[in-house]
């Protein structure tokens, strides 16, 4: 008969092991993304709605887990107006307008993840307005969000210089 100890340990019993001090998780669609805080190891497993529910609840991304619901079932002027209606209802949720490759209006919508003790980043999605185009959201730290402002600020400094001197 085969020793005990010898038996495989199951997945289940191996992700009960895990503890929240040395793993932060993170919620990927119907994934969910486990880094090892010390080695960086990345582990992906499917979410169990326990995990989705518990994930959701965090108050930090209440704004954007609502923007997802409300906004992203939607594609082009659609999405656009829906992000316009969640934008009214949520102060904090800024929309910036723009020009894409077809020379259409689309909408940069920017999305804070904070609660009253922390600001922990912002989600940007672009709606396109009609190439049919999924949104495309991406994500900013604070350090990120500097960057960008101070790239923002360089462009359009260089930008009058130039002007300047071709007239």
């Amino acid at each position: 008969m085969a020793d005990k100890s010898m038996k495989k340990r199951s997945p289940r019993s191996l992700k009960a092991k895990r503890s929240w001090k040395t793993w932060d998780r993170r919620l990927r669609g119907f994934l969910v993304e486990e880094r090892h805080l010390k080695t960086g190891k990345i582990i992906y497993h499917k979410a169990t709605p326990d995990e989705i529910e518990m994930l959701r609840e965090l108050e930090i991304h209440r704004i954007y887990h609502q923007f997802q619901k409300r906004v992203l079932k939607y594609a082009g002027y659609e999405a656009m107006r829906a992000a316009e209606r969640f934008a009214k209802s949520h102060p904090s949720v800024a929309i910036v307008r723009c020009d894409d490759d077809f020379h259409a209006s689309s909408s940069l919508v920017l999305i804070p993840h904070e609660d009253e003790k922390e600001y922990f980043g912002t989600s940007v999605a672009f709606i396109p307005q009609c190439t049919g185009e999924k949104t495309i959201i991406f994500f900013l730290y604070d350090c990120h969000l500097d960057g960008l402002l101070t790239a923002l600020r360089l462009v359009r400094k260089r930008s009058r210089q130039g002007n300047r001197k071709q007239r």
